[in-house]
């Protein structure tokens, strides 16, 4: 499993997550809690990870939705 991508934000990592499904990538979110090097305790960040054979799809559903909020903004 490879770290396509790491956010603060939760429900951009959901959206990320999906899109990775409507792609049949099986994608995972796991949430670090790292406190040492969070900005408060309560900070957590969001770690979409997928398999290693699907890397390079993934991040070409990534690129996409980068794209797509860019242009929605």
């Amino acid at each position: 499993m490879k770290t396509l991508v790491s956010t603060p934000n939760i429900i951009e990592a959901e959206q990320i997550k999906a899109d990775l499904q409507d792609a049949d990538i099986d994608a995972q979110i796991l949430e670090d809690n790292n406190t040492f090097f969070a900005s408060t305790p309560d900070a957590a960040n969001y770690r979409i990870i997928v398999s290693d054979d699907n890397f390079d799809k993934a991040i070409n559903v990534l690129q996409n939705y980068r794209t797509q909020n860019k242009e929605n903004e």
